[in-house]
């Protein structure tokens, strides 16, 4: 069991290498959320041991591995919706002001949790639904026009990440022993923590508008699928029909 993170870490980044070569115009949000998701690792320092207790190399209390698990994650969840829905990013009018109080966001959804943690939650997972929750309530109120993607971007990245999880536990079946639900019910689906399952839902929900949100993004259908330029090649294009006119 000593490899078994890695093996998570394995089919995570698969998943990640499969979607960076496929959609290019998507690369650079990849990217970034993969690198801003990276930080997320930490908070194993008090999900370890009441929610789970992972077997990390080196037994350290904050693993390589999550940190691995952590940018594959985060650039997935940042980009299958738009990858299931053949979208691409662009950016909004008023992109500019739309921006200046997105930083709230992230900030409002740490506070959540710390919050949530002090006051004795019976597990940190539930502080972790509960600020997720306050998150995307507050992405809902500084940007209406993202509310109908966020139940697409739960459900999207929410079943890539059961599949994920499945395929972990077929591979490593003693995972299972890892995750404890300190005072929580012992939920498993078909095999699969069950609260970790859930999770990828709400996780979805807050991640895969995170970019739009922070950037002043929407995504919209591409005109051509199949054909997905990076940002870059879109602006020199936009430039030149624009010199021609």
């Amino acid at each position: 069991m000593e490899y078994a993170y890695l093996g998570s870490n394995a089919i995570s980044f698969a998943v990640w290498i499969f979607l960076y070569w496929h959609r290019k115009d998507l690369r650079r949000m990849m990217l970034i959320m993969s690198i801003c998701a990276m930080p997320l690792a930490l908070f194993d320092l008090v999900f370890v041991p009441a929610y789970w207790k992972p077997v990390t190399l080196f037994h350290m209390p904050v693993g390589l591995e999550g940190f691995l698990y952590s940018f594959s994650v985060g650039g997935i969840a940042a980009v299958i919706y738009a990858e299931l829905t053949k979208r691409t990013p662009r950016h909004i009018r008023a992109w500019r002001a739309s921006t200046k109080h997105a930083l709230w966001v992230p900030v409002v959804m740490f506070t959540t949790f710390v919050v949530a943690y002090a006051l004795k939650v019976p597990n940190p997972e539930i502080a972790a639904y509960i600020a997720v929750t306050a998150g995307v309530a507050l992405t809902i109120y500084l940007r209406p026009d993202l509310a109908l993607h966020i139940p697409y971007g739960a459900v999207a990245f929410g079943v890539v990440y059961f599949a994920c999880l499945k395929i972990w536990i077929l591979l490593f079946p003693g995972a299972q022993e890892w995750f404890v639900f300190q005072n929580m019910p012992k939920l498993f689906i078909w095999g699969v923590p069950g609260w970790e399952a859930i999770f990828g839902f709400f996780f979805g929900a807050s991640w895969s508008n995170l970019y739009e949100i922070l950037f002043g993004y929407r995504l919209v259908p591409v005109r051509a699928p199949g054909k997905f330029k990076t940002e870059r090649a879109r602006t020199r294009s936009t430039d030149r029909k624009r010199s021609a006119k």
